[in-house]
């Protein structure tokens, strides 16, 4: 079985909010921008004069905390009647509150991303928490953005943790499905999605830096393009494909079943994730100078956090012990025992605690 689900529209260049009106009207006149704290003040003055010139009229909500379907159920009650579209404008968290939201009223959904910390404008998904930040389940929506307006100056002017952070992610589509390449019959979803992930993992090696570098002048180059076009486009494409077959990475398990125990909100989905990315290695008995060369490539996206960088608290060994059998149960209900997932909840807690001691090292070297 595979089933794609895709944006009808991604468009990303630089300026492009000036011309929203434009692509915005063919899906909604009547519009609800869910919005955050920060990134209303970056688009208001190109998006609204842009939408007031295309005749498209909208109500503004802002949104805090975490997304989650009460949340969603709650929106709909107050706008079903009054609304053709749905605009989220920030990070990953509004995004997927806009995308539960569309879904429900059945909507077109525009993503109108700030930061580039995640796919999560190209994604059909939504990762959803309650209202402490923990996580709850990915959610299956039935469409994903019907347009993605990503604003290359604008995202390449957010904070530049943002960026390293989503380029974690993209990184991980890349080392989470490799353990899977070595099955004896690998699907057409697997290979494709493989293929995209190794790509945009050499992209962003070839061009973040040279972006990010001259964003700091001011400067959008063809670099920031593409580099966007990884963390956004290729990391969501990889996500497009559904099959039957669970091709599970355990950093995002790591991420998803982390924060059930320690949310760490203080810490970006990426910098969570470059945790359990080396985790997985450890996990996987990767060798050690691989480790190295892995930990290497994360300081220069300074993304190394220990576990003390989680904040775990006073109870940080029975908080371990609790994580440990929770991935050590998702790996036996999830995973394929043929790519090397056959862990107990020892061997998990052993990985977490030598991960830890390995970035430890990793940073006093590195930074």
């Amino acid at each position: 079985m595979l089933e794609i689900i895709s944006p009808r529209e991604y468009v990303n260049r630089p300026d492009v909010l000036a011309d929203a009106g434009r692509y915005i009207k063919k899906y909604g006149k009547n519009v609800l921008i869910l919005y955050t704290a920060k990134s209303l003040e970056v688009v208001k003055q190109p998006l609204f004069a842009s939408l007031e010139k295309a005749g498209v009229s909208y109500e503004l909500v802002f949104f805090a905390g975490y997304p989650n379907v009460e949340k969603a159920e709650a929106y709909a009650s107050t706008y079903a009647k009054r609304i053709d579209a749905v605009i989220g404008i920030g990070g990953g968290r509004v995004i997927d509150m806009t995308k539960v939201l569309g879904n429900l009223l059945d909507v077109p959904i525009i993503a109108v991303p700030t930061v580039a910390a995640t796919c999560a404008a190209w994604a059909a998904i939504s990762i959803l928490y309650t209202d402490e930040g923990r996580f709850i389940e990915v959610h299956a929506n039935n469409r994903a953005p019907s347009l993605i307006l990503a604003d290359t100056r604008i995202l390449m002017q957010s904070p530049v943790r943002y960026t390293y952070a989503g380029i974690i992610d993209t990184f991980a589509k890349w080392y989470e499905l490799e353990p899977y390449l070595k099955l004896k019959w690998r699907d057409s979803d697997l290979l494709v999605t493989s293929d995209v992930a190794q790509r945009a993992f050499g992209l962003l090696i070839a061009q973040a830096g040279k972006a990010i570098a001259e964003a700091g002048k001011g400067i959008v180059s063809d670099a920031a393009v593409q580099t966007i076009d990884c963390i956004l486009f290729l990391a969501g494409l990889a996500g497009s494909f559904k099959s039957d077959k669970p091709y599970r990475g355990a950093a995002h398990t790591f991420y998803n079943l982390s924060t059930q125990v320690f949310p760490a909100p203080q810490l970006l989905h990426g910098e969570k994730i470059a945790f359990g990315l080396i985790f997985q290695q450890v996990l996987l008995h990767k060798q050690p100078a691989e480790i190295d060369e892995t930990i290497r490539l994360f300081a220069n996206y300074f993304n190394l956090f220990t576990l003390k960088d989680f904040r775990l608290g006073n109870h940080s060994g029975q908080q371990i012990a609790t994580l440990a059998g929770n991935i050590a149960h998702a790996i036996q209900r999830e995973y394929l025992p043929q790519a090397g997932f056959t862990h107990s909840k020892q061997e998990i807690e052993a990985a977490l605690y030598e991960a830890d001691r390995l970035i430890g090292i990793g940073k006093e070297q590195y930074f």
